[in-house]
């Protein structure tokens, strides 16, 4: 003998044991929680590549270094003026 329950259920419900729902429930959020597990994992492994190929251009394309643009002359030291000659300082 079957115990009917005095909720009217629509006539498209699915008919089984009153805890179904709960099952179905868990079901749905273990779908949901390995769905934004996924999610998580190709989003951090994208990021990553991503962050790999700028670092990697980064190091593969390197400008010149330029000096500074200070022009210096460089003079010969042999056709350099002698140098002026002073008066030794008298001692006082």
């Amino acid at each position: 003998m079957a115990i009917e329950s005095p909720v009217r259920r629509p006539a498209g419900a699915p008919q089984g044991p009153a805890f179904a729902s709960f099952l179905e429930r868990d079901a749905l959020r273990e779908k949901r929680r390995k769905s934004r597990r996924n999610t998580l994992i190709v989003s951090l492994l994208v990021h990553g590549l991503a962050v790999a190929a700028v670092v990697g251009y980064s190091l593969w394309d390197v400008d010149e270094l330029f000096g500074p643009s200070v022009k210096v002359k460089v003079y010969s030291r042999s056709a350099a003026p002698p140098a002026a000659r002073s008066a030794p300082l008298a001692p006082q």
